[in-house]
């Protein structure tokens, strides 16, 4: 009788164990899965990537959105640019009746530009004020943009016809949203 109660109980064993990395093989199988399924594509916008008016997030820091027909690239979250202060009317009706005119002495708004308003509009830099350079001299009695990297703050305010964005390209970008009205 002993052999039958210990061929049992190693039967017992054996089916316990088989159970058991059934079990295990049937978790790792099913967690496995559930990585490979449930992560975003690197080729297409994140499901949740609709963002205010149709700013989509391309998950890489980078968020994108159709004006007037163009393709424009934001860096900053639609979200954040609600915190940059806020003080100018000037629209993008007119700033696109005639030539954008933008301060030169402002480092990377040229370039800026060009990969945003730019696309829609021509532009050509000017100074606000006495200018050395053989350029265009402004009195903000017309529209110009300048912009202020090393400013301390993300500010953006409007005197007479001259917008002044102050602080990193999260004042810039909050610009753009608010004149092209994506935000």
């Amino acid at each position: 009788m002993r052999s039958l109660a210990a061929h049992t109980e190693a039967s017992s064993r054996r089916s316990s164990q088989l159970f058991l990395y059934f079990t295990l093989f049937i978790m790792v199988v099913s967690s496995v899965g559930y990585a490979f399924l449930s992560s975003p594509s690197t080729d297409q916008p994140l499901p949740d990537a609709s963002g205010p008016k149709g700013v989509q997030n391309q998950g890489n820091g980078v968020w994108t959105a159709n004006v007037y027909g163009a393709s424009f690239q934001f860096f900053t979250d639609p979200v954040v640019v609600s915190a940059v202060v806020f003080e100018s009317n000037l629209t993008f009706a007119e700033l696109a009746s005639a030539t954008l005119e933008y301060n030169v002495q402002s480092p990377g708004l040229g370039e800026a530009l060009g990969m945003t308003l730019g696309q829609l509009v021509q532009s050509q830099p000017v100074c606000i004020g006495p200018c050395t350079e053989d350029i265009p001299e402004r009195d903000c009695t017309t529209p110009v943009i300048s912009w202020n990297q090393t400013a301390p703050l993300n500010r953006v305010y409007q005197r007479n016809q001259c917008v002044f964005i102050e602080g990193t390209r999260t004042a810039f970008d909050a610009w753009i949203y608010r004149v092209t009205d994506l935000a």
